[in-house]
C-alpha cells in the first residue's frame, strides 16, 4: 500500500516536471495599441510614430503569417521631407529568426528630423525558409 503511493507520487512529479520544460508561451503583445499597420501575404507590421527634440521614435512589431522561418530579418525606415531623405537608421532582428506566427518588437529613433511633415517610408528584406530552400525576400511600405 505504501509503496503504491510513492510510486503514484513519483509518477505524478515526474510528469510535471516533464511536461513543465516541453512548453514555451511566447509572449503576448497588444497589437490595438499601435495605430499604423502594414498587411502583406508574409508578414504584418504594426507600429506608432513620436517626434521629439529633432528624433522620431518608431515603436512596432513584426509577425510573420506565411513564411516557415524567416532568417536576417531587416526593417529600414526612411523619412523624407519633400522628395529629400533626411534620415535613415535600419533594425536588425538577427541573429534571431522569426518563426511563424510569432512576434518581435523593434524600435527604430531617426534623428536630425527638424520638419513635423516629414514622410516615413519602410523598407524591409530578410531570408525566407521555404522547405529547405533559402531565398531573398523585400519589400516596402
Amino acid at each position: 500500500m505504501k509503496t503504491a503511493k510513492i510510486k503514484k507520487i513519483i509518477f505524478l512529479t515526474m510528469t510535471l516536471m516533464f511536461c513543465s520544460c516541453s512548453t514555451y508561451i511566447p509572449p503576448k503583445y497588444d497589437l490595438t495599441g499601435y495605430d499604423k499597420k502594414y498587411l502583406s501575404f508574409d508578414m504584418e507590421v504594426y507600429w506608432k510614430e513620436g517626434i521629439k527634440d529633432g528624433e522620431i521614435k518608431i515603436d512596432g512589431l513584426v509577425k510573420n503569417i506565411y513564411i516557415y522561418d524567416i532568417f536576417r530579418l531587416e526593417i529600414t525606415a526612411r523619412a523624407f521631407s519633400g522628395e529629400k531623405k533626411v534620415a535613415e537608421e535600419t533594425y536588425y532582428f538577427y541573429p534571431r529568426e522569426l518563426k511563424r506566427d510569432e512576434i518581435l518588437p523593434f524600435t527604430i529613433s531617426l534623428k536630425g528630423v527638424s520638419d513635423k511633415n516629414v514622410k516615413i517610408k519602410f523598407f524591409y528584406r530578410y531570408y525566407a525558409n521555404y522547405d529547405e530552400d533559402f531565398s531573398l525576400q523585400f519589400g516596402s511600405f
